[in-house]
């Protein structure tokens, strides 16, 4: 009975922190570097239904900051996750559009992207919490804080 006790609590630790139902891995972008038309750091409206409808544009990233930020996400520890995320794509989203139109969107807790005809499809990709704010506030010239 105890090692039965064990075992559950091991199990229901690993599932709770998502050990279980993540892997790490190297962020793959939707396009190449090269597509890139424009990058925005948004913010997320928390009165929309949708999370992936237009969001408040906080700051659109210089052309020649381009490359510093890509290279700066892929720095960061990523996860695939192999699992539906309840808490959305996150407060503060990456968007980035690309010469045919379409658009990534990525936030700390999920990303997707949207094509031209304006269809959805999440990527289920996260990045930790803390990183992933610190590089939207070295981007943004001023300290943010994770909610």
């Amino acid at each position: 009975m105890k090692k039965c006790l064990i075992i559950l609590a091991i199990v229901l630790t690993l599932s709770l922190t998502g050990c279980f139902f993540s892997k790490k891995v190297k962020y793959e972008f939707r396009q190449e570097f090269e597509q890139i038309v424009s990058i925005d750091i948004l913010k997320k409206d928390y009165d929309s239904s949708n999370p992936y409808t237009p969001k408040q544009v906080i700051k659109t990233i210089p052309p020649e900051e381009h490359r510093a930020l890509i290279d700066a996400l892929l720095e960061l520890e990523c996860f695939r996750l192999y699992y539906e995320p309840s808490t959305g794509i996150g407060m503060y989203i990456i968007r980035i559009t690309y010469k045919d139109g379409e658009q990534e969107m990525i936030g700390n807790y999920n990303n997707a992207y949207i094509t031209p005809d304006g269809k959805i499809h999440e990527d289920n990709y996260g990045f930790c919490r803390e990183p992933f704010y610190d590089l939207i506030s070295r981007f943004l010239g001023e300290e943010i804080s994770a909610p």
